[in-house]
């Protein structure tokens, strides 16, 4: 799935506007229908596969479609939506360039990581990448404080029992 296709804008002023003459079923299958097309272009003319799209029988379609088809325009066999493709154009460039921006910003974060990295090894003297010395390990055996608890706290987390 694309991902223009995982959303679409849908102003309710607009759609209202557009739609109020509409049955309660004609608003179930007009958003179908302009569901599908935001997924997969315009259907086709033909009232098999849109009562298909519908989950409907061909003869609800027929009862409907009159009402419906006031929102399509037929070209070339199949039904086009003008805002439809209008919101589908501004949603597929929306992701292209988001997706161009990230592709940048990662290149130059890349770009910025790798000639830091160059930078920092050409500041550092080599004896210091390889003569250094390493740390010696402590080898005392002796305690600086005891680590024992002193005598006054060492019943302080008993329970003492008793009643009320």
């Amino acid at each position: 799935m694309k991902k223009h296709e995982k959303w679409m804008p849908l102003y309710v002023g607009d759609y209202l506007a557009s739609t109020n003459r509409l049955s309660l079923a004609e608003h179930g299958a007009y958003l179908l229908l302009i569901m599908d097309y935001w997924r997969n272009g315009a259907p086709p003319d033909n009232p098999v596969i849109l009562a298909r799209i519908l989950g409907i029988s061909l003869a609800d379609w027929e009862g409907m479609a009159v009402a419906l088809l006031k929102h399509f325009t037929v070209h070339g066999g199949r039904l086009h939506h003008a805002r439809i493709e209008l919101e589908l154009k501004r949603a597929i460039e929306t992701t292209e360039n988001l997706s161009d921006r990230g592709k940048q910003g990662a290149k130059a974060r890349w770009n910025n990581a790798t000639a830091n990295a160059t930078a920092n090894a050409q500041a550092m003297p080599d004896t210091m990448l390889v003569d250094a010395p390493l740390p010696l390990p402590c080898t005392s055996t002796t305690r600086s404080r005891s680590l024992t608890a002193p005598s006054h706290t060492k019943n302080m987390y008993k329970y003492k029992g008793g009643g009320r």
